[in-house]
């Protein structure tokens, strides 16, 4: 649309602004009639800054256009074939969750075999020589890191700059209405889950949940398409070939994204609802939900499949959680995870402090953020990498330098080979044949065997419980380093041993706790770490940092909880178990960083089994929020606003500050709109090929408005007939459709409804976009005329030059407009009113009997005893409407 003095283009130079700062500022400060416009220079420079950015983006249209073709078609359909759209809705997203859940069986497999690979060849290093040689497995350490950084930083520095990230700031961007140039394309796929595999295999401090959502959006994108590369076409049925349609499957696919990244599908449903979609129906929700069910479902058979596919009809399926570290039936929740009503205080003591350190994530991020922009700008490829390269090899360092220099500790008698215990307890284990109807004492016995092994999971011999759990690394035979316990491991898995680890002996005062200061060390290292990392050249999620970092936070209030709590009581009757602060302060750190509530708590409910903790995770989460938001917005409001993208948050949604839609409040849309200063770029309804194409060189614009009286000067007035896109245009003009013959004046649509369909779907601008006007072959028919008339949007909508800004903003952000027009007509003449009745589904289906009637003198709609004035309107009767037969 065109730009004016008064909408956004004003303030895109600075100069006239410069001159007026003194001005601007003592009127800002002293009077509250504006109160919410910049009050500094700075903050001037900012808002001018993000309108630059946003000048870069376009938007999508969620209104359906109303245009003639539109209008044939929508006529023409029938009942069988609305039913075959929806079934064909529900089988697509029964694939999207399919797909995603084999894509990320295989990205887990890939990560797993990257890791293992990496730790496994410094632990046989090791194993060969001596433990008291460093250099030799360090440089064997780093280098294995490096290459892996080395494929993932290539992957979108030289692949796909767009797959950096985690993805979900993009994709709330997106689903809010912004478009975004590549985001969706297979190539963003390739480079987002082959990337992230390298990511956390290289040992940085990075997860795969973010780049799940991207590619899961990616992948839903693509399926209802059937075509996602140029040549490769699917055949499928393309009637969701639209912005509102993609949108929706986009929504969809970032739940089954969530949920196959955490094994958790109602979690996948409520982050898409609370964090993702801003557009979300009930229709959405209930496919999300088969979607999501279908791929846990997948990513569950996959790998009971590749543990052991010769057992997978005789598997137990749903005991295993994505941050557990026991099988469900081993770990009886109910009995391991527990709180006292005096520890609620604690708790939201415990949030409050994570939302500071949340808000103080935010806040250095950012700033780091800023600094990448100026100095390693997304063009200079060699700058990424090599930061990725330095970020991979400060991790490396640190955590084998920790681990290296590590304390010793002796690992568990119960674990010692040299250990009777340890020797007579597998001795029994190798000759129990358990019974489940058997009540001897020897059973009995053989049960409290088991059940010490419990603590270590479904493992045999005691060689496997050390590898797993209790790895030498550095230290001697028969000890286990502390250190590496949480720092020489992919961060999963330290994620689960923080969680998890010891919650089976709570009570037996045994020896496997971590050391206080194994905590400390890890909770710093891995906040500045996390915050050094976010944002770089790589693919990333900032869930399991978030998770680990809060956990160890967790486990030292835990630690400090129990210790005061002992000594003010004296009794060990009342014992806080530190798995149940470590659940709670993973989640209370998410929720600081990204302020999800909701999402959140199930997604840890789920993830970890700690179904006993969903109160006390609800007041820790809603305390971490309500005081991060005090200081700062979350990680992802705050990458959407660093972009400059023209984000719409919920109108009613507010921060602690007071200041969302402040200054909209005081404005109306004749102080803010475009044209009053300026001709906007008006196209004629019929225009000659050279003539429009002139048009759309000499401007920038995106969609044009259409009328007869074309204005040609900014003060006069046109009658608004309709809106088109360049888009539109340019795919007019590619397949040739509304060209005028000689001595033709209006242009007539196809009278059967495949042709109309396939003009329609022609129109459209996926699978791909529009050519530019210079690639399309216009031959012959520069001199001819295009009638824009049959295929413009015919009612856009239009309100009053004096309607309130914010007023303005909800029609946007609820019906996802992409223009509003304005009239200088205050009082417009009304023809008549239409009510909540009038929208009824009843009254749409007597109307249209009565046009049967009308038009054809249907015999159904002559019995009965329905008159027109009663068809009509029947709201408007007291009385029922006697049907007859009909």
């Amino acid at each position: 649309m065109g730009r004016n003095t008064s909408g956004s283009l004003r303030y895109i130079e600075m100069g006239e602004l410069m001159v007026e700062q003194q001005r601007w500022e003592a009127r800002c400060t002293n009077d509250t009639s504006v109160e919410g416009a910049p009050r500094s220079l700075h903050d001037m420079q900012e808002k001018h800054r993000r309108l630059k950015r946003m000048a870069d983006y376009q938007s999508h249209d969620y209104d359906p256009p109303d245009t003639q073709l539109d209008e044939l078609v929508l006529r023409a359909r029938t009942k069988s074939e609305v039913a075959q759209t929806e079934r064909l809705k529900w089988l697509l997203s029964a694939v999207i969750g399919l797909a995603i859940g084999v894509i990320a069986s295989c990205v887990d497999w890939l990560i797993d075999s990257l890791s293992s690979f990496k730790f496994d060849s410094v632990e046989h290093l090791l194993s060969s020589g001596s433990r008291s040689e460093k250099a030799g497995p360090y440089f064997l350490f780093a280098v294995i890191a490096m290459a892996l950084a080395t494929v993932a930083a290539s992957a979108v520095s030289y692949g796909e700059p767009l797959a950096a990230g985690s993805g979900i700031p993009e994709l709330k961007t997106y689903l809010n209405g912004v478009h975004i140039p590549g985001l969706l394309r297979i190539r963003t796929l390739v480079a987002k889950l082959g990337g992230v595999s390298f990511t956390i295999a290289s040992g940085m401090v990075a997860g795969k949940e973010g780049p799940f959502v991207h590619g899961g959006g990616l992948l839903a994108r693509a399926v209802p398409d059937g075509q996602p590369l140029p040549g490769l076409d699917f055949k499928f049925p393309n009637q969701f070939r639209n912005d509102l349609d993609k949108r929706d499957f986009v929504a969809i696919g970032t739940a089954a994204g969530v949920a196959c990244a955490f094994g958790a599908p109602i979690g996948g449903i409520l982050f898409a609802v609370e964090e993702g979609a801003s557009f979300y129906s009930t229709g959405i929700t209930w496919r999300g939900f088969l979607a999501t069910s279908v791929g846990v479902f997948t990513v569950q058979a996959l790998f009971q499949l590749r543990s052991d596919s010769w057992k997978a009809f005789e598997a137990h399926f749903g005991i295993h959680r994505d941050f557990g570290l026991y099988n469900d039936d081993q770990a009886k929740y109910s009995q391991h995870f527990w709180w006292y009503v005096w520890e609620v205080p604690v708790f939201v003591a415990m949030g409050c402090f994570q939302g500071l350190m949340g808000a103080l994530f935010v806040k250095l991020n950012a700033r780091l953020t800023n600094w990448r922009r100026k100095h390693i700008a997304v063009n200079q490829t060699h700058r990424r990498v090599a930061e990725v390269l330095l970020i991979a090899l400060v991790t490396c360092t640190v955590a084998f330098i920790a681990t290296a220099h590590s304390p010793c500790r002796a690992v568990p008698e119960l674990l010692q080979n040299s250990s009777e215990a340890g020797s007579q307890l597998f001795t029994s284990l190798e000759q129990i044949t358990p019974s489940s109807n058997s009540d001897s004492d020897s059973d009995v016995a053989d049960a409290n065997i088991i059940g010490k092994l419990q603590e270590y999971g479904e493992i045999k011999d005691l060689q496997q419980i050390r590898i797993r759990y209790f790895k030498p690394w550095f230290c001697p035979s028969g000890y286990y380093s502390t250190m590496g316990q949480l720092f020489f491991t992919p961060l999963a898995n330290a994620l689960k041993l923080l969680c998890h680890l010891g919650e089976m002996q709570e009570d037996s005062g045994h020896a496997y706790i971590f050391d206080f200061e194994v905590l400390v060390a890890f909770y710093f290292v891995m906040f500045f770490l996390m915050t050094w990392t976010y944002g770089c050249g790589c693919a990333m999620g900032l869930f399991v940092p978030s998770l680990a970092v809060g956990a160890a936070f967790g486990q030292m209030c835990g630690r400090g909880v129990r210790v005061i709590s002992r000594r003010a009581i004296g009794s060990r009757v009342v014992a806080p178990n530190v798995h149940t602060y470590a659940v709670i302060g993973a989640a209370g750190m998410l929720g600081g960083c990204t302020r999800m509530t909701v999402s959140i708590t199930v997604l840890v409910m789920e993830t970890t089994g700690a179904m006993q903790l969903v109160v006390p995770i609800m007041f820790t989460v809603f305390a971490a929020k309500w005081i991060g938001d005090a200081f700062s917005v979350g990680i992802y409001e705050q990458h959407i606003k660093i972009r400059g993208a023209p984000f719409l948050e919920e109108h009613q949604h507010s921060s602690l500050k007071g200041e969302n839609f402040l200054a909209s409040e005081k404005l109306r849309v004749s102080e803010v709109m475009s044209g009053d200063g300026q001709a906007m770029v008006v196209l004629p309804p019929v225009a000659k090929v050279s003539q429009l194409l002139q048009l759309l060189d000499s401007c920038k614009h995106h969609a044009f408005p259409v009328s007869p009286d074309r204005p040609t000067d900014s003060s006069l007035e046109f009658h608004l007939h309709g809106l088109i896109t360049k888009s539109r245009i340019l795919k007019m003009l590619e397949y040739r459709i509304g060209i005028l013959v000689e001595g033709q004046d209006d242009f007539v649509l196809p009278s059967h409804h495949d042709d109309l369909l396939q003009m329609k779907h022609k129109l459209e601008d996926t699978p791909f976009k529009a050519k530019p006007a210079s690639l399309i072959d216009l031959l012959g028919v520069m001199e001819a005329r295009i009638d824009l008339r049959p295929f413009m949007h015919r009612t856009p909508l239009v309100v009053s030059k004096d309607v309130p800004l914010t007023r303005a903003y909800r029609l946007f952000r609820t019906m996802g407009l992409r223009h509003l027009f304005i009239t200088k007509d205050a009082y417009p003449k009304v023809i008549g009113t239409i009510t909540r009745k009038d929208l009824t589904e009843e009254l749409a289906g007597l109307v249209l009997g009565e046009k049967a009637v009308t038009l054809s003198d249907n015999p159904i709609y002559s019995q009965g005893t329905i008159t027109k004035d009663e068809g009509r309107n029947p709201m408007a009767s007291d009385e029922g409407i006697p049907l007859g037969d009909l």
